[in-house]
């Protein structure tokens, strides 16, 4: 997960993004957090685009209140409200359980777009 995705994911929870990057292995990140409208306005992409630590999107999603809706037979990752689609069979998710099975990535496309085809990553599809 990029720190741009990162941090536009986890938007509406900035309390999260304040205190769970305060460890120090993450001082870097929090930094970067602190100048994020600098960053933005300046477009730095070293850092935009820069890949965060595993352990610290996961950290930050652990946290977060999000909850995500998976229809499996569609391959589609939405938001829980609205269900759009009632009929079909699907998963509840939090945050962890979706970045852990689709990736950072997927969530920030919902939360922008309003849903995401997604792919297990290779871990899951094996399970």
């Amino acid at each position: 997960m990029k720190f741009w995705e990162l941090t536009s994911t986890f938007r509406t929870e900035p309390h999260i993004l304040d205190v769970v990057p305060s460890d120090p292995q993450w001082l870097p990140f929090q930094s970067a957090y602190a100048q994020f409208s600098t960053l933005i306005a300046t477009q730095d992409r070293t850092i935009l685009d820069a890949e965060v630590p595993d352990a610290l999107a996961r950290a930050v999603a652990n946290q977060s209140q999000l909850r995500f809706r998976y229809y499996p037979e569609m391959k589609l990752l939405r938001l829980v409200e609205p269900d759009f689609f009632p009929g079909q069979i699907s998963q509840e998710l939090n945050a962890l359980e979706v970045y852990d099975r689709f990736g950072g990535s997927c969530m920030e496309d919902v939360l922008e777009k309003g849903s995401c085809i997604v792919t297990p990553k290779e871990n899951e599809q094996a399970g």
